[in-house]
């Protein structure tokens, strides 16, 4: 069995056209959200083996502040999830190391609510920000994660 943790960054400013949306931070609003997803996934005892965030900011930021709530789970940082479609994403999870079988995925929208709505069969999904989908898949291998074959087992949000 084989569990996905798709996050959506927590809130993040607006930009002031100084910075480049890459670039842009979280506001203390997302921080907060960033520690309220943290602590309930404490709470819940998910512990996903690897956090692998967009090379972003606000995404990078929401993985540092929820890693120590995760048992300080190690953080990778991808540059090709940044602004990523749902096909990307599943790229990424079909070429996932075998022997993980927890990952958390934290990106951006739409890419990460449409790859939950492809992986669960459930449609209108759209992830708030810090919003979590904890996803199952009855496989023994992540090439065999495909559209639909995921069950959604518990949704997140920080408010």
């Amino acid at each position: 069995m084989k569990t996905l943790y798709l996050m959506r960054h927590a809130k993040a400013g607006r930009g002031d056209g100084a910075l480049s949306d890459f670039d842009r931070p979280l506001t203390s609003r997302g921080a907060n959200d960033a520690s309220l997803i943290g602590l309930q996934l404490k709470q819940n005892e998910m512990v996903p083996q690897a956090i692998i965030a967009s090379a972003a900011t606000r995404t990078l930021s929401t993985a540092q502040i929820i890693a120590p709530y995760v048992a300080n789970t190690p953080i990778h940082q991808s540059k090709s999830l940044y602004l990523a479609s749902e096909h990307t994403l599943l790229k990424l999870v079909n070429t996932l190391q075998e022997e993980l079988t927890s990952v958390m995925l934290i990106g951006h929208n739409p890419g990460i609510s449409t790859l939950i709505e492809d992986l669960s069969g459930h449609h209108s999904i759209n992830l708030t920000t810090g919003g979590l989908i904890e996803l199952h898949f009855k496989v023994e291998n992540w090439q065999e994660i495909f559209p639909g074959n995921g069950k959604i087992k518990r949704s997140l949000n920080p408010g």
